[in-house]
């Protein structure tokens, strides 16, 4: 299997910065929103007649329901990653204490943190089975 789609991420992870998978992810999510923003920003300075002063409180507006809007976008996203991050720590978990992780499997095929949390628990299952078989 190659390594497809990872060329974003395999960038950030470059650079260094941001650190966590989940600040690479808002750091995309700020650039998306907020690019366009200054963007308009730039046009209302330089192409616009009246200049800044003219749109200040429809900047201002706008300003804030998009620093709103990504406060929000955080906080969903930050819910949606909790599969990768319980995948992650129940890995964890088991290699360090064998401790057998009991993550959710009822998601669809087409939900790939679901995916990924019943192959982690199939994973560990299978593995947990083995070390068993071999020590009994």
């Amino acid at each position: 299997m190659k390594n497809e789609g990872l060329k974003t991420y395999a960038s950030l992870a470059r650079i260094g910065f941001p650190k966590s998978y989940s600040a690479k992810i808002m750091l995309v999510v700020f650039a998306g929103t907020h690019l366009p923003l200054v963007a308009l920003v730039l046009y209302l300075l330089l192409v616009s007649p009246g200049g800044l002063g003219t749109h200040l409180v429809v900047l201002a507006a706008l300003l804030i329901a998009t620093l709103l809007g990504f406060v929000a976008t955080l906080f969903a996203l930050r819910a949606l990653l909790a599969p990768v991050r319980l995948a992650s720590s129940s890995l964890e978990a088991y290699l360090d204490d064998r401790r057998k992780p009991e993550l959710p499997i009822g998601f669809s095929d087409e939900d790939e943190a679901g995916k990924l949390m019943a192959n982690v628990q199939h994973a560990v299952d299978h593995l947990d089975s083995t070390i068993r078989s071999l020590e009994g």
